[in-house]
């Protein structure tokens, strides 16, 4: 999200209501209520996130980025085949 600055400095200087933030910013209302929830439990106030630049922010929000590879593991190709024809078998459980 782009707008994360703007919508914590929105709501600590003025406190408008989530619906009025969202509209002032362009940005739905879910978005305001998620950054909110998410700095208010990250423990971030816009006194703090002032001086920080947007990527650092979004670090503190949302935690650090992991590349793809290391968050999943290769699938086994010749087992998934070989389990696929066994009874009881579904595509959901084998993706599990």
């Amino acid at each position: 999200m782009g707008k994360t600055r703007e919508i914590l400095c929105l709501k600590d200087s003025l406190r408008p209501r989530h619906r009025q933030a969202a509209r002032s910013l362009g940005v739905s209302t879910g978005a305001v209520g998620e950054t909110v929830w998410r700095a208010k439990f990250a423990g971030v106030k816009w006194s703090q996130a002032e001086g920080l630049n947007n990527e650092l922010i979004e670090e503190r929000l949302h935690g650090a980025k992991v590349s793809a590879q290391d968050e999943r593991p290769v699938p086994d190709c010749p087992y998934i085949h070989a389990e696929r024809h066994s009874p009881g078998a579904t595509q959901g459980l084998l993706h599990l």
